[in-house]
């Protein structure tokens, strides 16, 4: 049997089509941010942990897919993750999420259960300082 390769979160992400804001770079997303560290831990039961560092030279996407070859639009939203702590102006933050896929038929079209993967994700943001004063709309 051949294993078909699957879309994952970011793959769904790209084909929406833009209703509110366009797509853009991590800098345009997040103008308020100077300097931040992404770390994420993925667990699976299907394959080895995979860990993941993110940073203002690697920045990460709207989504960090998840590695489960059986899952279908898996992964965990980095950008809710992000716009939440410039709504609430948080430095930091550690938070464990489970994948938002599911594991179905190598078409898709039989949903078995939902993935079992789970994301250890860990943010240190640094705010520019002629923003620490303002409030972004997030």
């Amino acid at each position: 049997m051949v294993d078909i390769e699957r879309p994952k979160a970011s793959d769904m992400f790209n084909k929406q089509t833009e209703l509110f804001a366009k797509k853009g770079t991590f800098e345009e997303a997040y103008p308020d941010i100077e300097d931040f560290q992404i770390e994420v831990e993925e667990a699976g039961l299907h394959y080895q942990p995979i860990n993941e560092r993110f940073d203002p030279e690697q920045p990460p996407g709207e989504y960090f897919n998840c590695h489960n070859s059986r899952c279908y639009g898996g992964g965990v939203s980095i950008g809710k993750i992000l716009q939440k702590m410039g709504r609430e102006r948080l430095e930091t933050f550690e938070t464990t999420e489970s994948c938002k896929g599911y594991e179905g038929s190598p078409k898709g079209r039989r949903k078995y259960q939902n993935c079992e993967t789970c994301f250890k994700i860990k943010v240190t943001l640094k705010y520019k300082l002629y923003f620490s004063a303002l409030s972004h709309p997030y």
